[in-house]
């Protein structure tokens, strides 16, 4: 379509009939500014106005917009102009559409984008421990976020079953030579927002101090320090989560995803259990019934019998033996596997708790 073209044509129109605008204008019921506009090729006649045109000039709509009058040279490209027009506007309409979603998608990228940027992985949740000589730290959670930080220390226990019990504890981020005291209180204190106390324990620089974390331990005018392990339980570093597990494939799935630093055994045979926060693992060996537990944070395998525990620390390799037919148990013997010593009590005595060990459970925990 030719503005142009269907501008001139309409002033001749108007002219061979010998008609100013405002007089064509009183005749079609318009404005003589709006005919003005028609004739310059400013505007369009709406379609109201080309059918008063074309009655009052006793021409079809077509030749208005063509340009000029039918004839037999023009007659085919007059009469395929109406699906000129239609094409034309569909694809106009088409770009349109497709400019429309063009923003629309630019727009969900910049939201998701930002809502990516904002909350990926925005939160993360450790569980720490250690082993030390006379003490263990347990079920102590750290919780981080992008604005908020939460830790709350568990409890010490004795490693070895004796009656050791400790005055008081200082647990702490070391920054050189520098404590960053983080709790020195009763068990189960919740720490919160250290991050706005001293700026040092925040999500950006967390993997600073995060295997810089360490408690001291005060008893009997010694202090014991333990350097304590941190492992990463949960963080939101999924884009889609999707919730359609049973709650019976959930321990499973827990041991088996969440902890990739099992081992293999463990991981495919052992269940989580939550409230104890170990690994166990129900057998029958040499017609008898055995628990095996296996803590990740403590690096520690029980074996629980009926009236015998045994404990393997694969961190520094000792099989210890308790008696558990009393309240403490009684510590039977420590043995190193590493050099073979007998740290505590009678190791030749006992030593089928070792073969039995060696011969029926280490496996478990090698790779």
């Amino acid at each position: 379509m030719n503005m142009n073209k269907m501008a001139k044509f309409l002033k001749k129109l108007r002219e061979d009939r010998g008609l100013t605008q405002e007089q064509l204008g009183e005749i079609i019921n318009v404005s003589r500014s709006l005919i003005s506009k028609w004739e310059n090729g400013n505007k369009m006649p709406a379609v109201e106005c080309l059918r008063a045109l074309s009655k009052f000039y006793d021409i079809t709509i077509d030749e208005i917009i063509f340009g000029e009058r039918k004839t037999k040279e023009n007659a085919l490209e007059i009469d395929s102009l109406s699906a000129t027009i239609i094409t034309d506007s569909r694809r106009k309409f088409d770009l349109a559409c497709k400019a429309f979603s063009g923003v629309i998608l630019i727009l969900l990228f910049i939201i998701f984008g930002a809502y990516f940027i904002l909350n990926y992985n925005a939160y993360k949740l450790y569980s720490v421990g250690a082993k030390g000589e006379n003490f263990d730290v347990k079920n102590t959670l750290m919780f981080i976020t992008k604005n908020e930080s939460y830790i709350q220390f568990g409890n010490i226990t004795n490693s070895d079953g004796d009656d050791t019990t400790y005055d008081v504890y200082k647990f702490y981020a070391l920054d050189g030579d520098k404590k960053i005291m983080l709790s020195s209180r009763e068990d189960g204190d919740i720490v919160r927002n250290v991050d706005d106390t001293d700026n040092y324990l925040n999500f950006s620089n967390l993997e600073k101090y995060i295997d810089d974390l360490y408690v001291d331990i005060y008893y009997d005018d010694k202090i014991e320090t333990l350097k304590l392990n941190v492992n990463l339980e949960m963080s939101n570093n999924k884009i889609f989560n999707f919730n359609n597990r049973n709650a019976s494939s959930i321990n499973k799935t827990k041991t088996k995803i969440n902890n990739k630093n099992l081992p293999t055994f463990i991981s495919e045979n052992f269940t989580y259990d939550e409230d104890k926060n170990v690994y166990k693992y129900e057998t029958n060996i040499n017609n008898e019934k055995v628990m095996v537990e296996y803590d990740d944070i403590l690096k520690k395998v029980t074996i629980l019998k009926d009236e015998i525990s045994i404990v393997y620390d694969n961190d520094l390799k000792y099989i210890t033996v308790f008696d558990t037919t009393s309240e403490p148990f009684k510590k039977m013997m420590t043995f190193d596997t590493k050099s073979n010593n007998c740290i505590y009590g009678d190791c030749q005595k006992h030593y089928n708790f070792i073969d039995d060990f060696n011969s029926n459970y280490k496996h478990m925990i090698e790779n």
